[in-house]
């Protein structure tokens, strides 16, 4: 997964949103009319891995909380199922 993340240049949050924007991106960086080296079919490879490997993430539904949430932890984050 690392690897897929380098060949997209994703330092964030693996979110569906992201990967298809980073992969947009390099696709622009590398394409060769812009001068690129024109190896699109590895970004498309690592794309594809991270969008079916990555699992999206919520927010807390607590207002003001930016705490992330599990798709299996149900819609608040740890501190509010607990303490809310």
């Amino acid at each position: 997964m690392e690897t897929a993340k380098i060949n997209l240049n994703i330092n964030g949050t693996l979110t569906p949103e992201n990967i298809k924007a980073a992969f947009k991106k390099q696709v622009r960086l590398l394409h060769e009319d812009k001068g690129g080296t024109g190896d699109i079919r590895r970004l498309i490879e690592s794309r594809d891995f991270l969008l079916k490997n990555s699992m999206h993430v919520d927010g807390c539904s607590i207002m003001g909380c930016t705490e992330s949430v599990a798709p299996s932890a149900g819609t608040k984050c740890d501190f509010h199922s607990k303490y809310a």
